[in-house]
C-alpha cells in the first residue's frame, strides 16, 4: 500500500521504478487519442474559471515583477554651474538648477556649492556647503529626501522652502513657503517640525534659535547706529582742517577666503594659503577659513591639503560644528583603509548622533563592516533599520 505522508512526486517516482512490462504500440496510441480529445473538451465546471484564472495568473505574474525588480533611481540633468568628481556642485556666476525626474528642482544661488550625496528612486540626498537653495519637491506618497546645511539636516516629503547656510558665520536659516519639514542639529532639542509661514535662523555661534512667520522683518546684522555725542561730534566742522584736503582714499579690504571661493577663486585662496606656509596655516586659522580652504583645495583636486584642513578642524577647533562635520569627510577620505574609516564614523556618530550626516554614516559604516565580518554587520543592519527605516541602506 503507498505511504500517504509521502511527498507525490517520490511516490511517482517510485512507481516508476517499479513498474515492470512494455506498452504495446497499440495501447500507447489509444491513450494518445484519448489524451487529445480531452484536451478538446474540457470539464464544463473550469471553462468558466479559465479567464479568471488566466486574469489571475496575470496579475500575480505582474506583482511578482514589481516587487523583486527595484525601481530606477530618478534622473536629473544640471541646468547652468558645474558637476564636479563625487557630485559636487558650483553654480559659477549664475544659479544653477538641479531638475529631476520627478519634477522636483534644487535651485542654487550663484556662487554656492552644494553635493548631490545619493538619489534613489523615491528621492535624493543633498548637501548644501554654502550659499543659498531653493527647494521645490514634488509631493508623492513615497517621497524621501533629505538637505543637509551646515551642521543641520532637512527632512522633507513634498514642500518648498528656502536654505541658506554662511560657514564663515556658522549661520543657519530655513524659510518654509509650503507643506512641512523636520530639522535636526545643535541647539536644538530634538527634531523640529516647521510648517507653512514659519522661518528658522540658527546663529551656531552666538547660541541662539529663532523661529518667526515669515512675514516679520528679519533681525538686522547691521553696524548698531552712531551714539548721540559721536553724531554731534561729527556734525561739527573740523577747523583745523585744510580747505584744500581731500579725505583719504579708502583702504581696500582684503576678500576673505570664503569670499573668494563663493567666486570660484581656488587658485587665489590656495596660493595666499602657500604664500603664508600651509603649516602655519593650519596651526592659526580660524574654522572658516580652514572650511574656505578645504573647498579650494578639494576643487582643485588637491586632497592633500584638504585632508590636512579637517585634522586642523579637529585638533584645534574641538566642539565646533565643521570640526564634527570633518570627522564625517575624514571617514569618507578613508575608505579605502575600512578599519580607519569606521573609526572617524564612530567617532561622527558619538558627537552628532542625530546630525546631517548621521544615516549616511551609520550606512557606510555598515557597508564596510559586511565585507570582513558579516556577523557583525547584523547588529549594525538592525540598528540601522531601527533608525532609518527607509534609509538608502535598508534596502
Amino acid at each position: 500500500m503507498a505511504d500517504p505522508t509521502r511527498h507525490p512526486i517520490d511516490r511517482l517516482a517510485e512507481l516508476a521504478r517499479t513498474r515492470d512490462g512494455v506498452v504495446d504500440a497499440t495501447h500507447d496510441e489509444r491513450e494518445r487519442a484519448r489524451f487529445l480529445e480531452n484536451l478538446k473538451r474540457p470539464a464544463p465546471e473550469l471553462r468558466a474559471w479559465r479567464p479568471l484564472a488566466l486574469a489571475a495568473a496575470i496579475v500575480v505574474a505582474a506583482s511578482v515583477t514589481l516587487w523583486a525588480w527595484p525601481r530606477p533611481a530618478l534622473d536629473y540633468e544640471l541646468v547652468g554651474g558645474t558637476v564636479a568628481e563625487a557630485g559636487y556642485v558650483h553654480a559659477d556666476g549664475d544659479d544653477a538648477e538641479l531638475r529631476f525626474s520627478d519634477g522636483s528642482t534644487v535651485t542654487f544661488d550663484a556662487g554656492s556649492a552644494g553635493r548631490i550625496v545619493e538619489v534613489s528612486a523615491e528621492g535624493a540626498e543633498l548637501l548644501l556647503e554654502r550659499g543659498h537653495a531653493t527647494v521645490s519637491v514634488t509631493p508623492l506618497d513615497d517621497a524621501r529626501w533629505s538637505v543637509a546645511a551646515g551642521p543641520y539636516a532637512v527632512r522633507v516629503t513634498g514642500t518648498r522652502f528656502d536654505v541658506a547656510w554662511a560657514p564663515n558665520d556658522d549661520r543657519f536659516e530655513l524659510s518654509l513657503q509650503e507643506g512641512s519639514v523636520e530639522i535636526r542639529g545643535p541647539l536644538l532639542d530634538g527634531p523640529l517640525s516647521v510648517t507653512a509661514g514659519k522661518r528658522v535662523v540658527a546663529r551656531v555661534r552666538e547660541r541662539d534659535v529663532s523661529l518667526s512667520d515669515l512675514g516679520d522683518p528679519v533681525a538686522s546684522e547691521q553696524a548698531p547706529a552712531p551714539t548721540a555725542s559721536a553724531s554731534a561730534t561729527a556734525s561739527e566742522p573740523d577747523l583745523t582742517a585744510s580747505p584744500t584736503s581731500k579725505p583719504a582714499p579708502p583702504i581696500s579690504k582684503p576678500k576673505s577666503w570664503a569670499s573668494l571661493v563663493a567666486e570660484g577663486d581656488y587658485d587665489t585662496v590656495l596660493a595666499q594659503a602657500e604664500a603664508r606656509g600651509i603649516a602655519s596655516v593650519m596651526q592659526s586659522s580660524s574654522a572658516g577659513d580652514l572650511v574656505a580652504l578645504g573647498d579650494a583645495a578639494r576643487y582643485r583636486g588637491r586632497g592633500d591639503v584638504a585632508r590636512q584642513c579637517l585634522v586642523a578642524l579637529r585638533e584645534h577647533h574641538a566642539g565646533h560644528p565643521a570640526a564634527v562635520s570633518a570627522a564625517f569627510l575624514l571617514g569618507r577620505m578613508s575608505e579605502g583603509s575600512p578599519s580607519s574609516a569606521i573609526g572617524w564614523y564612530d567617532r561622527y556618530l558619538s558627537e552628532a548622533p542625530g546630525g546631517a550626516y548621521a544615516a549616511e554614516a551609520l550606512g557606510r559604516k555598515l557597508a564596510l563592516v559586511a565585507k570582513s565580518n558579516p556577523t557583525a554587520a547584523r547588529a549594525i543592519a538592525k540598528q540601522y533599520l531601527a533608525a532609518y527605516p527607509r534609509g538608502a541602506y535598508a534596502e
